[in-house]
């Protein structure tokens, strides 16, 4: 008899299982996260923790700070709130469809990456919950948790931006980036494209700037990407030796910070779970387009959500390849997407020599 209570207890005790829902098409049960209005006043809900959760996107979902969830549910700093809850009470700014647990069959011909791109998950955390199946197999079922605001939050039909600029010819590279100078150096203007964190340290080449405002009207009025795009440090006013930076002193180094997720507050140090990579693919793309671009720099461990959103977004593993090396780290190409170490809230660009500038010279291998 006591053993019988005590099974019973543990039954009971164990979370219910959702059974997964069969589904066809998974972009039909995607939203875009902009459609997702903030309430008037807040509301006290109940989220219950599913496989996946990590507190810093709890916080995106809900638009809410990290810190005040654990304040909420008495979650001590250095405890994980996610690991050993089933529920955690949250003060939300906004009401969020919630994650669906889906069973999707694999299509002929379909590799881990295409599931995960349709699904629009990680690849590596599908294979992990599905370690018996080495490959696809066609007509056998995957099962995942899918979250319905995961997607990218444009807005395609938005105001065109209107940011006209004068450039000024005299301005131009000399130099490497790590042993350079600007002359004539140009500020790069002030506008609704983005925002200068130091208006002072924004001076570049003409040719670098004007490859800026190319590839920002492009993300801003063809992309329809209307979130908050912060650029750092460029080059001083006649380039030269910019501390703490190795390079940035021909005047085309661009530092832009990573954009954050719709919902995220302005946190100083961005965790890959409060970034935007669907943003931040189209800002690497949007400066690919102009094929001006000779290495953008980005932190080898942030790689795979980058790869994960343009793969979402329906760009083909053929195409990535020329951009960036994950998944595949061999081969001797260099892609345009390098790994360089500090470079986790923010990417650094570079600009290749224009073509009236004579005296640039370049050193793309070293950041």
């Amino acid at each position: 008899m006591l053993a019988w209570i005590l099974a019973a207890f543990v039954l009971a005790a164990r979370p219910t299982v959702e059974p997964p829902r069969r589904i066809q098409d998974p972009a039909a049960l995607f939203v875009s996260p902009l459609s997702i209005e903030t309430l008037a006043e807040p509301k006290w809900i109940v989220h219950t923790i599913r496989p996946g959760d990590k507190l810093a996107r709890l916080a995106a979902r809900y638009a809410v700070a990290a810190a005040d969830i654990r304040k909420w549910n008495g979650i001590d700093p250095n405890e994980d709130p996610v690991r050993r809850r089933r529920t955690l009470r949250i003060h939300a700014q906004r009401m969020v469809p919630a994650p669906i647990r889906v069973a999707y069959v694999v299509q002929a011909g379909e590799t881990w990456d295409d599931i995960a791109a349709k699904l629009r998950v990680r690849k590596r955390a599908l294979q992990a919950s599905h370690r018996k199946m080495k490959t696809p197999i066609t007509g056998r079922t995957v099962v995942t948790w899918l979250d319905p605001i995961e997607g990218p939050a444009f807005d395609p039909h938005a105001t065109d931006l209107e940011h006209p600029i004068t450039l000024v010819p005299e301005a131009r590279s000399t130099g490497t980036p790590q042993r350079g100078r600007v002359e004539h150096g140009m500020r790069l203007p002030d506008g609704p494209m983005w925002e200068l964190y130091h208006p002072t340290r924004a001076f570049g080449s003409s040719h670098a700037v004007g490859t800026v405002h190319r590839a920002f009207t492009t993300l801003r009025n063809e992309v329809g990407y209307r979130g908050r795009i912060v650029i750092g440090a460029l080059s001083r006013p006649h380039g030269g030796r910019f501390r703490p930076h190795v390079s940035h002193q021909s005047g085309r180094d661009i530092d832009v910070r990573l954009p954050l997720r719709t919902g995220v507050e302005d946190v100083r140090h961005a965790t890959v779970e409060d970034i935007d990579w669907y943003a931040t693919w189209a800002i690497v793309d949007a400066f690919v387009q102009t094929g001006e671009v000779e290495a953008i720099f980005l932190e080898m461990g942030r790689q795979e959500r980058l790869y994960t959103a343009a793969r979402v977004m329906g760009v083909d593993e053929e195409t990535l390849a020329k951009v960036i090396h994950w998944p595949n780290w061999s081969g001797s190409h260099k892609p345009l997407v390098r790994h360089s170490s500090g470079h986790d809230t923010h990417i650094h660009v570079r600009i290749k020599c224009g073509d009236d500038e004579p005296k640039c010279r370049s050193e793309s291998d070293r950041e």
